[in-house]
């Protein structure tokens, strides 16, 4: 786990790193959630990123085929770069209206899930977007174990960092 300014979030190393590719680029596990932001380069870069003031917010489903197209155009060992994804706003809502949440909706602007790929090894770190300054962290601990109960019922292996 990491402590950052407080917070606390959960960083995860993926055991298998053709896993977690097959998890984000084929099975579909993560096509509810929306697309933050999309940074892989290899023998060539793949970039997208939505203007947070898009009218339409774009599901990550969307734009996963696009992402198989692109791995198949590189050496999968040689690509890094990250893949950012929101929650949606009905997971989000669910979450909000759990008995331990204790925090103000209005606060929260996002559940964040990075994805981090390197070379030889891919990670995920959770966080939240904030629209201000909150004491209140029961938000983080929902989100935290949501992804981890989510990733416990996949097949991927991994470690808490």
């Amino acid at each position: 786990m990491i402590v950052y300014n407080g917070d606390v979030m959960i960083s995860l190393k993926f055991l298998h790193k053709n896993e977690i590719y097959a998890q984000l680029l084929e099975k579909g596990t993560f096509d509810s959630f929306l697309l933050r932001e999309v940074l892989l380069i290899g023998d060539y870069t793949f970039h997208i990123q939505p203007s947070d003031d898009a009218s339409e917010p774009i599901a990550y489903g969307q734009i996963r085929p696009m992402l198989g197209d692109f791995l198949k155009l590189s050496s999968p060992d040689s690509i890094r770069g990250q893949i950012v994804l929101r929650a949606s706003d009905a997971y989000q809502n669910t979450l909000f209206n759990h008995p331990s949440f204790t925090g103000d909706p209005e606060l929260i602007k996002g559940l964040i899930l990075t994805f981090r790929i390197e070379n030889d090894h891919a990670t995920a770190l959770t966080g939240i977007s904030h629209a201000s300054f909150t004491l209140d962290r029961s938000i983080d601990s929902l989100w935290d174990q949501g992804i981890k109960k989510a990733f416990d019922n996949t097949s991927l292996s991994y470690e808490l960092m």
